[in-house]
């Protein structure tokens, strides 16, 4: 009597780069599983475990920040796969605050970051589609202000949109957020003064103004 034939699981891109690179880190050799992991990223940037993995390694590296990102990036790969439970966990494992609590949001100023305005966009428009009340020029406002250069960020988003095909959107977002100050406008100065461009702050930005002046 022959033997049931064992169905084969189809093999994913990067799968050996990713179990080569978890051995690597396992040795403790984090150049190897660095460059390892890498790789089966870029073959398949939808994959949650090398997300994962790659978190693991900066945890090994003593690299929070880095650390904190892949984790949000595998979050928020659950969550667009509709795997809200798998997605709570990882996000619990997130510090309190901003990076918790809005993970589109945050890959979002993450891409614009790296350089990667058009994945930025796509993040955005799916933070406002899956909460329409929030007005768009406020989520990519408040985001960018946190950026280590918000104007330029900024441009290069409303590019990506207009690129996208998202042409009224990007006008007016350009309207909202970087039409500069009139001369009559009193623009008051210490925070604010760091982002001439952003006229049209958003609540949360005055809330910090607001808290950061000094009581008179």
């Amino acid at each position: 009597m022959r033997k049931p034939l064992t169905r084969e699981l189809p093999k994913q891109p990067g799968d050996a780069a990713l179990t080569e690179g978890l051995a690597a880190l396992q040795r403790g050799d984090a150049a190897t599983a660095d460059k390892l992991l890498h790789g089966s990223y870029r073959a398949d940037p939808g994959r949650v475990e090398t997300c994962l993995a790659l978190s693991r390694l900066y945890a090994f590296l003593h690299k929070e920040r880095e650390e904190l990102q892949w984790l949000c990036k595998a979050a928020v790969l659950c969550l667009k796969r509709g795997e809200r439970t798998r997605a709570g966990n990882l996000l619990g494992r997130l510090p309190r605050g901003r990076m918790g609590q809005e993970p589109l949001l945050l890959e979002a100023g993450l891409a614009l970051q790296e350089g990667e305005a058009k994945a930025a966009a796509l993040s955005f428009l799916e933070a406002h589609r899956l909460d329409p009340s929030r007005p768009l020029h406020e989520l990519i406002g408040r985001t960018c202000m946190f950026t280590p250069a918000p104007e330029e960020h900024m441009r290069g988003l409303l590019a990506a949109l207009s690129g996208a095909g998202h042409d009224a959107t990007a006008n007016k977002l350009h309207w909202r957020l970087l039409q500069p100050a009139k001369e009559e406008e009193n623009i008051p100065s210490g925070f604010f003064a760091n982002f001439p461009l952003l006229n049209d702050i958003i609540p949360v930005a005055r809330y910090t103004f607001q808290a950061r002046r000094p009581a008179a």
